[in-house]
């Protein structure tokens, strides 16, 4: 008969989390949107035809469809205008 002597109770293996790829961009932030089947099938379709990520399609199509709306930020500029005229 063959006897097995184990005292010390076996560890669970923890997986490491994974971290972020260095090459990721800083400038990016993550969001979630709710899309319907379909346009969740057009989306992924297109994007697998043309070599491009999910992401990538969405952001083209934001980029070259929704050009009406401008964002500045008028404080910023203000500040830059009176710290040059205190200056001169």
């Amino acid at each position: 008969m063959i006897q097995i002597a184990d005292s010390t109770p076996a560890k669970a293996v923890r997986k490491r989390s994974a971290k972020p790829s260095q090459m990721e961009d800083a400038s990016k932030v993550k969001a979630t949107i709710h899309l319907s089947a379909e346009a969740a099938k057009r989306l992924g379709v297109y994007a697998v035809m043309t070599g491009k990520s999910n992401s990538g399609v969405v952001e083209a199509l934001i980029m070259e469809q929704l050009r009406r709306f401008v964002v500045s930020d008028r404080a910023k500029s203000s500040d830059e205008a009176m710290s040059s005229v205190s200056a001169s």
